[in-house]
């Protein structure tokens, strides 16, 4: 049951945020004991900061040792005054700029014509330019789409979940970040008139073609389903021929595009947080005016 109390990504990060405590702990030859000394685990965000480590990843090795102690029943050291103010101090020493870019509605019109030049097969096109266009008008993770780890086997878009009726079609995200339950969620997309991107109408191409075999929506045309570095490196190759810079965008930049595109439409906030299904103001660092302006 404390195994299932964690998502698999969370569980991945924690063990090998604790393998890496352990390293360091030997490196410096520090006791091993457990609970841990305060010193150590100050000296260990030091070290961290002085690998170019984020805050945030610094957060995520802090929690696997906050959780540790707890699951150990003994008192939390990553409470301690010291280690917070430590924290607080590296977050506002670090300042990263989030350089992705937003997929603009001009981005994405262009893709299909990219698709069908650099995609070795009529197949393939279709099932990139129906993954692109779901992408952007869902608002979706592209982990909610396609494979990223083994571990999330049960999250990737299924071909039951997709219902594609004249005018709209439903997609059902069963499993997501802000959604580990799974208690699920079903999209309503319209059919819009925009020649090229219309989402329905780049699912109905692509349900035609794609085989009948295989559970997963987006899969090749040999039944082998699309990972995520597939759909990062195709989205690369089709941008590199739009000409375009391919180091600002990565994956996530149809959801950044999605949130952009709609902020600039007048949609309110309320809705773009709702479209997105995010579960805090965190929306807010996705809509990215001033590049497109």
């Amino acid at each position: 049951m404390l195994d299932c109390s964690l998502a698999a990504n969370t569980k991945s990060a924690y063990e090998s945020a604790l393998r890496d405590f352990d390293k360091f702990r030997c490196h410096m030859s520090l006791s091993k004991d457990w609970p841990v000394a305060l010193g150590h685990i100050a000296q260990y965000i030091a070290n961290l900061s002085l690998l170019g480590r984020s805050p945030s990843t610094v957060a995520v090795h802090m929690s696997a040792i906050s959780r540790e102690h707890k699951i150990l029943g003994m008192s939390d050291p990553t409470n301690h005054f010291l280690i917070q103010k430590l924290m607080y101090g590296l977050r506002r020493s670090v300042k990263r700029c989030d350089t992705r870019a937003p997929i603009t509605v001009e981005i994405l019109q262009q893709l299909p014509k990219a698709l069908d030049a650099i995609c070795f097969s009529n197949y393939e096109a279709e099932l990139f330019k129906a993954a692109f266009s779901l992408a952007f008008f869902g608002f979706l993770r592209v982990g909610e789409m396609v494979f990223t780890t083994m571990a999330n086997m049960d999250r990737p878009l299924k071909v039951d979940d997709v219902s594609v009726h004249s005018e709209f079609m439903e997609v059902t995200i069963r499993l997501s970040k802000t959604d580990q339950n799974g208690h699920g969620i079903t999209l309503r997309l319209p059919q819009i008139q925009q020649v090229g991107i219309c989402p329905v109408q780049a699912m109905r191409r692509y349900l035609r073609v794609r085989s009948k075999r295989g559970v997963y929506l987006f899969q090749h045309f040999d039944g082998k389903w699309v990972t995520r570095s597939q759909f990062t490196k195709v989205l690369t190759k089709a941008l590199r021929f739009l000409h375009l810079n391919t180091a600002q965008f990565k994956a996530h930049s149809f959801r950044i595009g999605a949130a952009t595109a709609a902020a600039i439409q007048g949609v309110s906030k309320d809705n773009i947080q709702g479209w997105g299904r995010w579960s805090s103001n965190a929306y807010q660092r996705y809509i990215r005016i001033a590049w497109v302006m």
